[in-house]
C-alpha cells in the first residue's frame, strides 16, 4: 500500500510543480509520539518507529531513521520502493546532503509549514542555497489529500492531577513563568509543547496513547492565561480546577487569536524550540518573536519532593506487578502453557491495572523472545508473535503510568537454559549498569560524558550498542523527557542535577540471534556537599524493584564492587517488595534471588 500512496503524493508533486516533498514523524506540536491522526509517515511509508523522516523526490524516495529501529524499517520498508537511511553512521547523508545530491538547481522542495519547526527550516534552507534550491511551505499537506481513512482528531477527556501528585500549585508555576516574560519584555509567551502544558496546567489527558497529555496551546500573559483546547473534552472537575487561573478557548482559535495576540511594539515569545514555521510568519505580520528558555523544561524536569516520593511510591507498585508477572511467566512456562510475545505484554498490563493509581502503559511494551530481542524497538503483533519456548533471551521492555510516577524498566529474562555466550554478554552489559549506576561524578557534569562509563565494559571488546544509555522520565507525563539525557547523541549538553530522574539501559544485540538489555530508573542525589576545598558531587538513587536474572550473570566474571551491587541490591528488592507480596511470592523471591 505505502507504494501507491508514494505514487499518489507523486502526481500531487506534479500537479503543484514540488520536486521534492519533506514528510516527517511529528506534528504541529514538536511531539515524539503523536496521535493517529498525525501519523502522515507512517500512512505514507508503512514504516510504524515513533522516529523518522520520509523525503519524496520524482524518481526516488527515502526514510531516515536511528538505531532503534535499523532492523525494523529494513524490514517494513521492503518492496515500497523507499530507501533506508541510518542516521549517526559513518556512510550516512542527511536529508539536505540528500536533496542537493539529487535535485537540480532551482528545485522545489515542499513541507508543511505547520509542522517543520523553524529552526530545522532554517538550518536546511541555508544548505540548499548552495543550489539555489527553493524551501517552500506548501499549504496543504499533501499525505492529508490522499488519505482517504484518516484517524478522526483526538477527543479524549482532560482531567485535573491534584497538588497531592504534583507538589506544586499552576498558580506558583505560572508566576515563575510571569518573571520570565516580564524580564524578557514580552507581551505574551506561547506554549505548544504538550508535556509543558499539562505541567503547567496541572491537567492531564487521554489524546495520546501511553502519554497523559491533550491536543492544545498556552498563552501566558501578565493579566491572563488562556488554554486552546477541546472545550467539551474537559471534565467537571478540570473545569472546577482551572476556575480563575486558566480561560479556555477552541483549539481552531489560536491562530486567529495568534493574529491579534500583539501589536507593532510588542514581542511575542515562544518557549523552546517549538516555534513553526507557520507559526512565526503569522506572528511577524503584526510582531516580532523571539524563541526563548521559559524555565519550564527545567522546573519540570527537577522534581521537586513531592513528585520524587511519588515516583519511589509508583515503583514500588510497579515492582510488584513486575515479581507477580516472572512467577506467572516461570509457572506457566514450567506447566507446558502456551505464552507468547502478546499474551505475555497482555498480561503484564493487566497486573499493572490492579495496582492502586494505575493508568495503564507508559508506551507499547516490548516483548520480544529469541531474534526479535535484537530488533531494539520491537512490537509483537497477531501478525509477529514468537512463542516463548525452548532456549533464549526473553527481552522484556516496559512501563506503567500512574498518578503518581512514570515508570520504565527492561529485564532480559533466561527461558530454559541460556549458554555460555548469553550469559558472557549478559554480564557484560550488567556490569557496564552497576559502574554507572555506582558513579559518583562533580556537580556540572552532563550525560553524555557519563555515557561512557556504561560502554567500557563492550568497548574493552570492540563492542557497542546503538541507542543512547539514558533518559529522563517525566511525572506521570512523558516516558521520554528532557533537558537532561544520558547518551552521545540525544544528551544537549545540560548537567545532571539533585532531583532529575533518568534510566540506565545499556544493551547488547545480536541480530537473528538475541537482544540484551537491563534498564532501571534512578533519582539524581547529593553525595558530598560543596566545600573550600572540593565541589558539590552527586550519584545516583535507584528507584526500580525487579530482580535480575541470576542465571544469566557469570559471577566470576564481576569484581567484588559489582557482586556486593547485585547482592545489596537484590536485598533491597526482598525488603522493600515482600510486604506487598503473599507469603508464597515472598518464598519465590526469596528463591529466585539466592543463586548467587
Amino acid at each position: 500500500m505505502s507504494a501507491k500512496n508514494v505514487s499518489d503524493i507523486r502526481k500531487l508533486m506534479e500537479e503543484h510543480g514540488y520536486d521534492a516533498f519533506l514528510i516527517p514523524s511529528t506534528d504541529p506540536h514538536q511531539s515524539e509520539y503523536v496521535p493517529d491522526y498525525w501519523k502522515r509517515r507512517q500512512f505514507a511509508s508503512s514504516f510504524t518507529g515513533s522516529a523518522g523522516d520520509l523525503v519524496i523526490l520524482k524518481d526516488r524516495a527515502g526514510l531516515w531513521t536511528d538505531s532503534r529501529y535499523f532492523i525494523q524499517a529494513e524490514a517494513q520498508l521492503s518492496g515500497t520502493g523507499i530507501e533506508l537511511h541510518k542516521m549517526m553512521t559513518p556512510d550516512s547523508i542527511s536529508i539536505p546532503e540528500y536533496l542537493l545530491k539529487y535535485l537540480k538547481e532551482k528545485s522545489v522542495v515542499a513541507f508543511d509549514g505547520s509542522i517543520m519547526s523553524e529552526t530545522e527550516f532554517l538550518e536546511m534552507k541555508s544548505v540548499l542555497q548552495k543550489k539555489n534550491i527553493i524551501l517552500k511551505s506548501s499549504g496543504i499537506n499533501l499525505v492529508d489529500a490522499i488519505w482517504k481513512d484518516r484517524p478522526q482528531f483526538p477527543d479524549g477527556e482532560i482531567f485535573p492531577l491534584d497538588e497531592r501528585f504534583t507538589g506544586l500549585k499552576s498558580d506558583d508555576k505560572l508566576k515563575s513563568i510571569r518573571e520570565v516574560l516580564n524580564s524578557k519584555n514580552g507581551k505574551a509567551l506561547v506554549f505548544s509543547t504538550l508535556d509543558d502544558i499539562a505541567w503547567i496546567t496541572n491537567l492531564r489527558g487521554n489524546d495520546i496513547k501511553y502519554t497523559p497529555v491533550f491536543i492544545s496551546y498556552l498563552v501566558i500573559t501578565m493579566e491572563r492565561a488562556v488554554i486552546y483546547s477541546g472545550i467539551e473534552k474537559f471534565s467537571k472537575s478540570a473545569w472546577e480546577k482551572i476556575s480563575g487561573t486558566f480561560e479556555v478557548e477552541p483549539y481552531h482559535r489560536f491562530e486567529e487569536d495568534l493574529h491579534n495576540l500583539g501589536g507593532e511594539n510588542d514581542k511575542i515569545l515562544i518557549s523552546g524550540s517549538s516555534l513553526t514555521v507557520k507559526l512565526a510568519d503569522i506572528i511577524r505580520k503584526h510582531s516580532d518573536v523571539e524563541v526563548v528558555n521559559s524555565g519550564v523544561e527545567k522546573m519540570k524536569g527537577i522534581k521537586n519532593p513531592t513528585e520524587l516520593q511519588g515516583m519511589r511510591n509508583s515503583h514500588i507498585r510497579d515492582g510488584v506487578a513486575m515479581v507477580k508477572f516472572l512467577i506467572w511467566l516461570e509457572n506457566n512456562i514450567k506447566s507446558g502453557q502456551s505464552i507468547t510475545e502478546v499474551s505475555a505484554a497482555k498480561y503484564l498490563g493487566k497486573l499493572r491495572h490492579q495496582q492502586e493509581n494505575n493508568r495503564g502503559e507508559s508506551f507499547e511494551t516490548i516483548s520480544a523472545f529469541g531474534k526479535n530481542g535484537a530488533i531494539v524497538h520491537y512490537t509483537a503483533s497477531q501478525d509477529q508473535n514468537s512463542p516463548i519456548t525452548g532456549n533464549g533471551l526473553y527481552l522484556l521492555d516496559s512501563g506503567g503510568q500512574y498518578l503518581d510516577g512514570t515508570t520504565d524498566i527492561t529485564r532480559t529474562i533466561s527461558i530454559g537454559t541460556p549458554d555460555k555466550h548469553m550469559k558472557k554478554m549478559y554480564t557484560m552489559v550488567l556490569k557496564g549498569h552497576i559502574d554507572l549506576a555506582s558513579a559518583v561524578f562533580p556537580e556540572g557534569t552532563t550525560g553524555k560524558q557519563l555515557d561512557t562509563i556504561a560502554r567500557k565494559p563492550l568497548w574493552d571488546k570492540a563492542l557497542n550498542y546503538g541507542h543512547g544509555t539514558g533518559h529522563g522520565v517525566g511525572m506521570f507525563l512523558g516516558v521520554h523527557e528532557g533537558p537532561h539525557a544520558i547518551s552521545y547523541y540525544r544528551c544537549q549538553g545540560v548537567p545532571l542535577e539533585a532531583g532529575m530522574v533518568t534510566t540506565i539501559e545499556p544493551g547488547y544485540y545480536e541480530e537473528g540471534n538475541f537482544g540484551i538489555r537491563i534498564e532501571n530508573m534512578y533519582i539524581t542525589v547529593e553525595d558530598s556537599p560543596e566545600t573550600e576545598l572540593s565541589h558539590k558531587f552527586l550519584r545516583f538513587e535507584n528507584i526500580t524493584w525487579c530482580p535480575l536474572d541470576n542465571r544469566l550473570i557469570d559471577f566470576d566474571d564481576l569484581s567484588s564492587a559489582q557482586k556486593n551491587w547485585v547482592c545489596n541490591y537484590h536485598e533491597k528488592c526482598l525488603v522493600t517488595l515482600s510486604p506487598y507480596l503473599t507469603g508464597e511470592e515472598q518464598k519465590w523471591l526469596e528463591t529466585f534471588i539466592a543463586n548467587e
